[in-house]
């Protein structure tokens, strides 16, 4: 299974719609911050999207964390803001192995990071806007089998396999 991933939008529905068109997934996932943009860019598009608000989405409606399992891999969908992303991973690594998750999906700092930690991988996509970063993971047998991060235009800025995947 193929998931586009990508987040704070903000406002740019442009980008929104340029990263759906030009990546192929099976699902695309969002993580906050410009949900109308996502929502709409994928109901153009008619693309599935699953979704989580970010503290700029105050006036909407829906989930702020979200535990998916897709194609038997165990995923948190998040924001980021209520973990304090931004000064350290630790409060969102505790969370991820509270919930004995695999992958974990988040935004906030608009910088894009794909590492792993204690085997969870985590990846922030980074921002929509301005340089349309997006990520891209493949699932494969209820394991991660490949994370990368693009930007629009399908330049992979970083690839990883995560150690515990084997070919």
């Amino acid at each position: 299974m193929k998931l586009t991933v990508f987040s704070d939008c903000h406002g740019n529905l442009e980008n929104a719609i340029r990263i759906l068109t030009e990546s192929e997934a099976d699902c695309y996932l969002f993580c906050g911050d410009g949900i109308r943009d996502a929502e709409s860019a994928a109901d153009l598009l008619d693309k599935r999207l699953i979704a989580v608000l970010g503290n700029c989405d105050r006036d909407e409606t829906g989930e702020a964390e979200r535990l998916l399992e897709l194609d038997g891999v165990r995923i948190l969908l998040t924001h980021g803001h209520g973990y304090s992303v931004k000064s350290s991973l630790l409060p969102l690594r505790r969370r991820a192995l509270e919930l004995d998750v695999q992958l974990v999906l988040y935004g906030h700092t608009h910088l894009p990071a794909l590492s792993e930690e204690e085997g969870v991988l985590f990846c922030n996509p980074g921002s929509c806007m301005g340089d349309r970063l997006y990520a891209e993971i493949e699932l494969q047998d209820g394991k991660v089998a490949d994370a990368r991060l693009c930007q629009a235009e399908h330049r992979i800025t970083r690839r990883m396999k995560p150690t515990w995947w084997k070919s």
